[in-house]
């Protein structure tokens, strides 16, 4: 088992990954298929590429079984000091949950963040995904904002 970074190479097998992180993390609004799209394996292939991306794979014996995707933000001239960046997706397939490996990769993610000058870290959970919201609360994070959605 080992976490490393993405490479463009992997991007296929990423693609797999996330089609099955959209159909698990799903509030019955995602059309899980989007993750085969032109469009969404543009969106896997910027955090790679890009100096301000993260792109880090957890593989188990060749095959990849969890990725975390995150950014450096920009600096709000709104709020001092504060150099963020951001968790988009933490995935990790249902047969290595509760072994450390979420755990794992968003710790790289932060020590890449605090190396790129961030001093602070977020990210967003489903209110109902309690497994999310036990990790970050497990690593330091608190609640800051909360989104509200209406149907109409």
């Amino acid at each position: 088992m080992e976490i490393r970074k993405a490479k463009i190479e992997d991007l296929k097998e990423l693609r797999e990954l996330y089609h099955q992180f959209l159909i698990e993390d799903n509030d019955g609004t995602f059309d899980a298929e989007w993750a085969f799209t032109e469009r969404s394996t543009a969106l896997l292939r910027e955090p790679i590429e890009k100096e301000n991306g993260f792109v880090y794979l957890f593989e188990d014996k060749g095959n990849l079984a969890g990725f975390i995707i995150g950014w450096m933000l920009e600096a709000k001239e709104s709020r001092k000091e504060v150099l963020p960046a951001r968790i988009d997706e933490i995935y990790i397939a249902k047969d290595y949950r509760g072994q450390g490996v979420g755990k794992k990769l968003a710790k790289e993610f932060e020590k890449w963040a605090k190396i790129k000058g961030a001093n602070k870290v977020k990210v967003g959970s489903y209110y109902d995904n309690k497994a999310a919201r036990r990790l970050y609360e497990s690593l330091g994070y608190k609640e800051w904002v909360v989104e509200y959605e209406k149907d109409l």
